[in-house]
C-alpha cells in the first residue's frame, strides 16, 4: 500500500518517471486505486 503525503512531488514523478533508463522506457510507474 502507498500512502501519498506530497501531492505535487508524486504527480510529478508519476509524470517524468524515475530512474536514469526514462529513455529506454523504463522508470514507468502502474499506479491504480485500491478497491
Amino acid at each position: 500500500t502507498l500512502i501519498v503525503t506530497h501531492r505535487e512531488r508524486f504527480a510529478q514523478t508519476l509524470q517524468e518517471g524515475i530512474g536514469r533508463a526514462k529513455a529506454f522506457g523504463c522508470g514507468l510507474l502502474l499506479v491504480r486505486r485500491e478497491d
